[in-house]
């Protein structure tokens, strides 16, 4: 028989808490549908009143007593939490006994923090579209100071501005960046500085271009040129195409642009950078905090655009002193401190934001290290658009409902009590029917959910325009608010053994793979292979350790000592788990010329994987009594 809904369960690791030790190996206990904090627990008014982040990991399982395979499984977020304050995360496991402290390790380094989330469709997605526009590409991943409404309250943000900074009457510079359009050539123009007082100008501004990652920074003037008209203010760059292999900067890159020159008597020659700013822009307050950066080159985020303050007032505050120019533009005398300001237009591009996290002393849980907001969504990775519809019934024997659409993915049958029910009914997916069979024991009436999905490789995400390029067409019209999912892949889910060799010595201690002099025996897996099922197998090494020419003990990397053996019997250990042998080992296979402190070693692989679930509270009033989201874990089978 093929692998059936029902033999794909979710399971819950040896440690559901928030300690050093959670997760590790998975348990037997099976994580049931619709049942209220299998996962996660309340959520406190402690929680809610500083922010917290909750971690538990689970299993995938596949349980079948086959090896069927469970093809291109994968994990999705299927439904977010209804309330805004509340976000969840989904994350690759890096091993099968990964632990909580180090996956919180892991997770605070920029590479590794890259979740996967569900944001929503801003717009219809029709049949054969291989674009979607999303409400966001970002989700919160730690408590942010200033708001917890999932990204729709004002929060205090960082980003770089074009504040030029005057330390003393003989220093004046400024610097800004601004997005390679993707040409062979780009005009630059200068701000104008003619009402700047003691504004000393370059004669020729200086350009730096990052070409990107493969590449780097370079400003060799024989890889483009640079004309500047001093009454246009324009800078033009021409490109040689013939440079680095022939490219021009690749898509995303940026020109760092210097103007002006200063002096410093106690350090000698001093460039600076545009000053590193923090805008706060809420009701209570209107405040911009400068600290101003000597000689210091900025490789944190980047930005495409500059920031401009137009018809303002600024208000010395905190020993900060300076006046507004022309522009917008703030000259200041001092270095650090606040400026408090009113104004009646605010003008911006787009840069990149930098939340303020509620620090780690608060929630437990350091992320100081990983971004507060991160882009869930990635070129190369793989997206799920979904969208559910429902159906209210009272239903009876033989009766058929029929969803209106084709091509459904899946249907889910929830009773008035709240309890999913799994049987009763048939459905047929392709012509969107539900067919009942015995309703007897239903809580009636019961809500019938459909739906429809489409898999696809993202080949393209705009941040600015909050787009998602697909690498293949859509199979469905998608509506506004359909649920579009990052997956967390798993690969095809099927028991197999992977390795096995002998051994003539074993230490007790190394489990490296093919290390160490083969023993004089040889096990015959070509004719009796050491045999495995998807309920029983897991991800381990093993080894058959001879304590005489007959008898050997069991070991398992992880697992430890499990079971005796004999070359007379099959050995069959017991998975505690799931009550199915880890794996059979045939009598037939041993053959004879085994010797004492001779083994076998091979690896098995279970058809389950372990991911990671963070839940992330804001500091937020709550909004729903009841909250949820749903883990979808996804597969193809061979139904023949």
């Amino acid at each position: 028989m093929p692998i059936q809904s029902g033999d794909v369960k979710l399971l819950k690791s040896a440690v559901m808490a928030d300690v050093p030790e959670g997760g590790g190996a998975p348990t037997g206990n099976v994580i049931v549908d619709g049942v209220s904090n299998s996962i996660f627990p309340d959520i406190s008014e402690f929680d809610r009143a500083g922010g917290a982040v909750h971690v538990r990991k689970v299993f995938a399982s596949v349980q079948t007593p086959t090896v069927d395979t469970f093809m291109g499984s994968n994990a999705i977020l299927s439904a977010p939490t209804q309330d805004d304050g509340v976000s969840m995360s989904l994350f690759n496991a890096s091993s099968f006994f990964e632990e909580r402290s180090a996956f919180l390790t892991r997770l605070n380094t920029a590479a590794a923090a890259y979740p996967r989330a569900t944001r929503q469709l801003a717009a219809q997605a029709a049949l054969g579209a291989t674009t979607v526009i999303l409400d966001a590409v970002d989700s919160p991943l730690a408590p942010i100071v200033g708001g917890g409404s999932g990204g729709t309250s004002s929060y205090t943000y960082s980003t770089w501005a074009p504040v030029l900074i005057e330390e003393s009457t003989n220093f004046s510079a400024f610097s800004f960046a601004v997005a390679y359009n993707g040409t062979d050539q780009q005009v630059i123009t200068l701000p104008d500085f003619s009402a700047v007082p003691n504004f000393n100008a370059f004669s020729t501004p200086v350009v730096d271009v990052y070409y990107g990652a493969a590449t780097g920074w370079d400003a060799t003037a024989a890889h483009y040129s640079q004309t500047f008209n001093s009454t246009t203010r324009e800078i033009t760059l021409t490109f040689n195409v013939a440079f680095n292999d022939g490219k021009t900067p690749e898509p995303g890159s940026y020109i760092n642009v210097r103007y002006g020159i200063s002096t410093y008597t106690n350090s000698g020659p001093v460039e600076m950078r545009t000053s590193m700013t923090k805008i706060i822009d809420d009701a209570a307050n209107k405040r911009i905090e400068v600290q101003g950066r000597l000689g210091d080159y900025y490789t944190g985020p980047l930005f495409s655009g500059a920031v401009a303050l137009g018809s303002t007032t600024f208000v010395a505050d905190q020993g900060v002193t300076g006046s507004v120019q022309a522009g917008g533009l703030f000259i200041m005398q001092s270095a650090t401190g606040f400026v408090d300001y009113t104004y009646t237009t605010y003008r911006t591009a787009t840069v990149t934001t930098v939340y303020d996290s509620v620090p780690g002393s608060i929630t437990g849980v350091d992320l100081s290290s990983a971004p507060a907001k991160p882009v869930v969504f990635r070129a190369n990775e793989y997206v799920v658009l979904s969208h559910k519809g429902s159906i209210n019934a009272t239903v009876s024997n033989a009766q058929v409902i029929d969803c209106a659409r084709v091509r459904l993915s899946r249907v889910r049958v929830i009773g008035a009590d709240g309890v999913v029910i799994n049987t009763g009914y048939t459905t047929d997916l392709e012509a969107g029917t539900v067919t009942f069979t015995s309703v007897t024991g239903y809580s009636q009436p019961v809500t019938v959910e459909h739906y429809i999905e489409d898999m696809a490789l993202i080949s393209g995400v705009n941040a600015t325009t909050k787009t998602l390029t697909l690498a293949r067409a859509l199979s469905h019209t998608y509506p506004v608010g359909s649920q579009v999912c990052g997956a967390v892949v798993f690969g095809n889910l099927f028991a197999r053994v992977s390795a096995l060799f002998d051994l003539s010595t074993w230490d007790g201690t190394t489990w490296s793979d093919a290390t160490g002099s083969p023993a004089a025996a040889t096990f015959n897996d070509a004719g009796y292979p050491v045999a495995v099922t998807n309920a029983g197998a897991i991800s381990e090494r093993w080894i058959a350790h001879f304590t005489n020419t007959t008898t050997f003990n069991i070991y398992g990397e992880t697992a430890g000592f499990i079971a005796v053996g004999s070359t007379g019997a099959a050995c069959t250990p017991i998975n505690p788990i799931t009550g199915e042998p880890y794996f059979t080992i045939p009598a037939e296979g041993w053959g004879s010329g085994w010797s004492t402190g001779n083994a076998l070693r091979f690896n098995t692989v279970g058809s389950i994987s372990p991911m990671w679930l963070v839940r992330t509270v804001q500091p937020s009033t709550p909004e729903v009594e009841n909250d949820s989201f749903t883990l979808l874990i996804r597969g193809d089978v061979d139904t023949q």
